[in-house]
């Protein structure tokens, strides 16, 4: 086909705060990947992104 699925694995994050900080950062490079593959420009501004995601995260992890 014309899709492909990425699987990123990242081991070994010691601590809550690396956590957050280590999926938020990911999620938004890999949103700014996504975006250019499609020939898009990334929305906003990478730290914004960034601390919106880790928030996500966060929220995320606490509901569980």
């Amino acid at each position: 086909g014309e899709e492909v699925l990425l699987v990123l694995t990242h081991s070994r994050l010691k601590g809550r705060e690396a956590v957050l900080g280590t999926f938020g950062g990911w999620h938004t490079h890999l949103d700014i990947l996504s975006a250019l593959v499609e020939g898009k420009r990334p929305e906003g501004r990478f730290w914004d992104r960034h601390m919106q995601w880790e928030k996500r995260y966060e929220d995320l992890l606490s509901d569980g």
